[in-house]
């Protein structure tokens, strides 16, 4: 890989998403040896080793503001990373935390943020196990970087099939994250909070009886379901009538001109399950968030998979990956 000299030429333009990013990563990782790994470069991958299943996931954490309403980077930090471990159906084990940390950075601020990240593993009942620590030059990052590892164990990965008839479901209200942090940087007047919390207990509670689960991060609802259309060969739908999406979220994205459907979340999730258990996944997921609803279905096998949406009016739209560039610094 030789360098250019340009961020666009290689495709690293501040806050690429989607599409383009999704065509870099796979050539940045094309020659990657993948061993015994499944499900590689998905959310988690998963080792059959000595007779059980063990999950594996990384990430990375350079959100801005690094404090937000009710949270931050260091909870952000372990939620993202349990939650890939959580909706590939892993019991987590442990975590490693590596900070980069600017120099001349607030130590209370620093504490602050290792207290949200210990409250976090804490509530979950996971060990930040091992971790690093390096110090850049004032100026050389902005504040602090965080990058996180998880280990788990997993007795049924949630790997599908994903099939004609099967019924989509969303845990709670989509986009709070993205849409608290443009108000933010905006100074709208709001009181929307992030949704970063941990899918542990809801994941437990559903998933001897869901195909697969999706937490919609970078590129929302429609990266999401388009992971699923083409990973599984099939057609997707959904309403946009039925998803839910909070009334402050939906003014942000009318006021700043955004797809709300391709806004971040960080505590929801997004599963498919049979027809004949949608409901009992329903009742289930309205347990813990009353805005948990059935949002649309699986159409049919596709060697040409799409992802449409239906309109109120009863039209039906298709949806393409984000081509754009998606808000950078969200998590």
């Amino acid at each position: 890989m030789s360098a250019t000299g340009s961020d666009e030429a290689i495709g690293l333009r501040h806050g690429a998403g989607g599409k383009q990013m999704d065509e870099l990563i796979l050539s940045l990782t094309s020659s990657f040896p993948r061993g015994k790994w499944s499900g590689v470069f998905d959310d988690s991958a998963i080792l059959d080793f000595a007779g059980s299943n063990l999950a594996f996931t990384s990430d990375s954490f350079t959100v801005k503001p690094l404090f937000f309403p009710e949270s931050d980077i260091g909870a952000l930090s372990l939620t993202g990373t349990l939650n890939d471990l959580y909706v590939c159906g892993a019991d987590p084990l442990g975590v490693s935390m590596s900070l980069i940390v600017e120099e001349g950075f607030a130590k209370d601020d620093l504490l602050r943020i290792m207290d949200s990240a210990a409250n976090v593993a804490k509530k979950e009942g996971i060990a930040i196990a091992t971790g690093d620590t390096k110090v850049m030059g004032k100026g050389d990052i902005d504040g602090v970087i965080i990058a996180t590892s998880a280990v788990g164990t997993c007795e049924k990965p949630l790997c599908g099939p994903v099939e004609m008839g099967d019924v989509i479901l969303a845990s709670r209200n989509l986009g709070d994250h993205e849409a608290c942090l443009l108000a933010l940087r905006f100074g709208y007047g709001t009181d929307l909070k992030s949704d970063c919390s941990p899918l542990g207990s809801i994941m437990r509670k559903i998933r001897e009886r869901i195909k697969i689960a999706k937490d919609p991060t970078r590129g929302g609802l429609v990266s999401s379901l388009t992971t699923i259309s083409q990973t599984h060969k099939v057609d997707i739908t959904f309403c946009e009538s039925d998803v839910p999406v909070d009334v402050r979220t939906r003014a942000i994205c009318e006021m700043l001109g955004i797809d709300r459907y391709v806004l971040a979340s960080e505590g929801a999730l997004i599963c498919v399950c049979k027809k004949e258990h949608a409901e009992g996944v329903l009742e289930d997921l309205r347990g813990f968030d009353e805005n948990a609803n059935i949002i649309g279905y699986v159409d049919k096998s596709s060697c040409k998979p799409s992802l449409y949406a239906r309109t109120p009016l009863g039209a039906l739209r298709r949806v393409r990956p984000h081509q754009g560039t998606l808000n950078p610094r969200i998590c």
